[in-house]
């Protein structure tokens, strides 16, 4: 009996090992390096899971990371803009990021010591958010930390992993990989003044008021000083964009104590040297053309191209001299806009 026993456990643990091993060699998160044998990467719907694998392994000078707000740029598109075609870009996402999302991003950023420049969306929605933790809760500290012998277990053991791991594999034996530059791209006939005016009536006149706590915002700009900090000790430049949220995002809320607070938010970024800040959002003609907007805040890949070339050329740069008036001007804007006139549209009123 001993024996039996004895021979199923070590067989067990030969066909764990083994099955470990395979999913070491494919690795279809990335977490100890990018596909070998000539594949290509492929995306997955677990961007959370693979953003600091990437951000670690893949091969890259300049680094494009964020929320879902980076969803539709497309890498060529930034190659040529920033490199004239010639350089190596990455994108990276994670949807509804949470502050720890991007300071783990740009603490990994800072350990592979590849990029030389970080462009990363600083969503004001992301300050209202949770300082502690992740957006996916119960994120594996495989996907936040370096991998080691404690931490990568549930990762190699996986049974889910297997499926990834084929896909990987099949695709790329298939010759059907989608190229990198369309990963996470949304493309389509969905960006309508029709589509936003749906979510609008469903995200902001239907929820009501919307709060805001400042002391969150505090506490969540500690976490992407760190991510800042770890950038500013390999020589990293980062360039933070506020995304261009439609007008429409602003309506039932106190947008005036929210932009007075995040206007210090931002200032004391700029206080780092590494740090500049694009503030696309406050492009008037961008945020008022409902056409770019698939929702209230989702925007296109022409507005994302525009994004690209406003950084480049360093348009709508906040400086500690011109964010006073900006934000002043911003909020004047948002004061004199014809919030009635909008909510009658979104429900059909004349």
């Amino acid at each position: 009996m001993k024996k039996y026993i004895y021979a199923l456990t070590g067989t067990f643990f030969f066909l764990a090992a083994l099955y470990a091993a395979f999913i070491a060699l494919t690795d279809p998160f990335y977490v100890f390096h990018m596909p070998l044998g000539g594949m290509e990467p492929l995306q997955t719907n677990s961007a959370h899971y693979v953003a600091r694998g990437l951000i670690r392994n893949a091969d890259y000078e300049m680094l494009i990371c964020g929320s879902s707000m980076c969803e539709n740029f497309h890498i060529y598109d930034a190659n040529e803009i920033f490199y004239g075609g010639t350089g190596k870009c990455l994108k990276v996402l994670q949807h509804g990021s949470y502050s720890n999302d991007l300071r783990v991003s740009l603490e990994m950023a800072a350990d592979a010591e590849k990029a030389d420049r970080v462009i990363m969306a600083l969503d004001t929605s992301m300050f209202e958010k949770s300082d502690e933790g992740y957006r996916i809760s119960g994120l594996p500290s495989y996907a936040t930390e370096m991998p080691s012998a404690l931490n990568i277990w549930p990762y190699l053991l996986n049974k889910d992993m297997f499926k990834n791991a084929i896909d990987l594999i099949m695709q790329n034996a298939r010759d059907s990989v989608p190229s990198q530059d369309s990963w996470w791209v949304i493309s389509g006939d969905g960006y309508s003044e029709k589509d936003l005016l749906k979510a609008y009536k469903s995200d902001v006149l239907d929820r009501g008021f919307k709060s805001f706590d400042s002391q969150r915002a505090w506490n969540n700009l500690k976490n992407i000083e760190r991510g800042v900090e770890a950038c500013q000790s390999q020589g990293i430049e980062i360039i933070f964009f506020i995304p261009p949220y439609s007008i429409a995002t602003w309506d039932y809320r106190d947008y005036r104590e929210e932009l007075m607070t995040y206007k210090e938010l931002w200032r004391k970024l700029l206080g780092y040297p590494n740090v500049s800040i694009c503030a696309v959002q406050f492009d008037k003609d961008i945020i008022t053309d409902f056409d770019n907007y698939r929702n209230t805040g989702h925007y296109s890949e022409a507005v994302c191209h525009t994004i690209l070339q406003a950084v480049k050329e360093g348009k709508y740069q906040l400086t500690t001299d011109n964010i006073d008036s900006e934000v002043d001007g911003f909020i004047k804007l948002l004061d004199e806009y014809d919030w009635e006139e909008l909510r009658n549209r979104a429900n059909g009123l004349p």
